[in-house]
């Protein structure tokens, strides 16, 4: 009996893919794998980019290649600031795949977890904001044209908070062109299969009594604005026979009830969005990207909403870690474990460090100029006894612990990969922290494998030791006994040596 061959395995770090060179996995759901890739060249060039693969098991169904192969056609053709840019297409060991911008950030979705969870109000500047580029980036992709100069006839027909990227640096950009519907699109669906999130689904994507138009995508945009200015769902019920009733026949609450903050215009044409005859919604996302973004100016007192500070007030720990990642998975190493919060549950698994650095060692002038002192004081209080002179009345001790700042010493493991004092990053061992009265700070210290602990820490707190959790296992099997160095620290084979496989970062594509 003949041997089946083997199925295609994903690629490893390290791997080269054509022009690529593999780093490590950015996530895997639905029907691909997105890697983080590096593409060098001549006079130094060298740029990161994100390569998004079809699974192995999937590459030999007809119809899922076609819609793959569509998706990077559909975006390819979209130039626009607001839109992610696919700029490679081709296949790897009989597997599609395509290149595009690499992005670092959150999606909308994401984005307003957090805040909830942090109690924290997004601004209604950047609220508008947001969909406003989000509006301009449907509006490009609506009118993109192929090469005979004729409209394309996009429509993205998936808009959601999942598909609104918002980067740490305050870029919008609308992703996932899956299931966007174009003239001469390879893939059909199937009759009586929906493809989409229900929720956000215009009526005539469900019912089909007429033709999907850029309209649907209008319908679906109002839905999200509509959500993210009242600061609740509107749509989804209990299960999806209560959405599909609410989609199609809920008395959808005018947005000025439930928010009255909103400017009159921007109600009136996220209503307009949210009416189930297509022929009275906007027929251009123009309009909407106008009114949001006049309207997001005035609600931040004439400038444009500082995105990226309030990214940063959000994910400021999420980005430190982030940016820990992938500088350890592009330096390489050794094969170590780190966990990554999965965005659909459960954890997921990035691989690739190498040992810390050693740290400088730290200057003892602060010391040396701190004993100076006390011994001044200490001479001219002996000084002032001697000559009779009255001595002021010392500060009481309440008084003085009140308002001098105490500098204490935490000391870290020597394996944390990532320490963090209220959020700020900070890398001088032993931890220095300076705290009056009874502030606190806290301190968080997270391990290369992912292990990490916190703690509050105030001035009494001063020389405490902070430990990590006990390693987690692995599902590697154990090495035999030899005289070599562990993994961990042997150095590299000649000509270099591939990094294992895992998840690197948590970024929507």
């Amino acid at each position: 009996m003949e041997a089946r061959a083997p199925e295609p395995a994903l690629p490893r770090p390290g791997d080269e893919i054509e022009r690529y060179s593999v780093i490590g996995e950015v996530a895997r759901g639905g029907m691909a794998a997105v890697f983080a890739v590096r593409r060098s060249g001549i006079g130094g060039f060298d740029k990161v980019l994100a390569l998004k693969m079809m699974l192995p098991n999937l590459a030999s169904e007809a119809q899922a290649v076609e819609r793959f192969l569509d998706e990077a056609r559909i975006a390819s053709h979209i130039a626009h600031a607001n839109v992610i840019q696919v700029f490679d297409v081709g296949t790897h060991l009989g597997a599609p795949y395509l290149v595009m911008e690499f992005l670092r950030g959150q999606s909308l979705a994401a984005v307003t977890r957090k805040a909830k969870k942090s109690r924290h109000t997004l601004s209604l500047g950047l609220r508008l904001g947001v969909l406003a580029r989000a509006a301009e980036g449907l509006a490009a992709a609506h009118g993109t044209a192929g090469a005979d100069g004729h409209p394309l006839g996009i429509v993205h027909r998936d808009v959601s908070p999942q598909n609104i990227h918002i980067g740490y640096t305050g870029e919008v950009k609308v992703v996932d062109f899956g299931i966007a519907a174009a003239r001469g699109r390879i893939a059909s669906t199937q009759s009586g299969e929906f493809r989409g999130k229900l929720a956000y689904a215009a009526p005539e994507q469900i019912r089909r009594d007429v033709a999907v138009d850029a309209r649907a995508d209008a319908w679906a945009l109002g839905v999200v604005a509509w959500e993210l200015l009242a600061q609740r769902r509107l749509f989804r019920g209990e299960d999806e026979s209560n959405t599909l009733f609410n989609v199609l026949q809920l008395e959808v609450p005018a947005l000025r009830t439930v928010a009255p903050d909103v400017p009159p215009e921007v109600a009136s044409v996220v209503m307009r969005c949210l009416e189930r005859d297509v022929s009275l919604r906007p027929e251009s996302l123009d309009e909407l990207a106008s009114i949001f973004d006049l309207a997001a100016v005035a609600a931040s007192g004439g400038r444009r909403a500082d995105v990226a500070r309030e990214m940063e007030h959000l994910f400021r720990e999420d980005r430190a870690r982030e940016d820990e990642r992938l500088a350890a998975a592009q330096r390489g190493g050794g094969h170590v474990p780190l966990q990554l919060e999965s965005t659909g549950g459960g954890s997921i698994t990035a691989l690739s460090r190498e040992p810390a650095p050693r740290t400088a060692k730290r200057s003892k002038l602060p010391w040396l100029l701190g004993v100076a002192a006390v011994l001044g004081v200490s001479l001219l209080l002996a000084w002032r006894g001697l000559s009779g002179e009255p001595e002021a009345a010392a500060p009481s001790a309440s008084t003085s612990a009140s308002s001098a700042e105490a500098r204490i010493a935490v000391h870290v493991p020597a394996d944390a990969r990532l320490v963090l004092v209220d959020g700020r990053r900070r890398d001088e061992r032993p931890l220095v922290i300076g705290l009056t009265g009874d502030a606190s700070a806290e301190v968080q210290v997270v391990a290369a494998d992912g292990r990490e602990v916190s703690r509050r820490v105030r001035r009494t707190d001063d020389g405490i030791t902070l430990t990590l959790p006990a390693p987690m296992a692995t599902a590697e099997p154990a090495p035999p006994a030899s005289s070599a160095p562990p993994a961990a620290v042997r150095a590299p084979a000649k000509g270099g040596t591939k990094k294992p496989t895992g998840p690197l970062l948590a970024d929507p594509y």
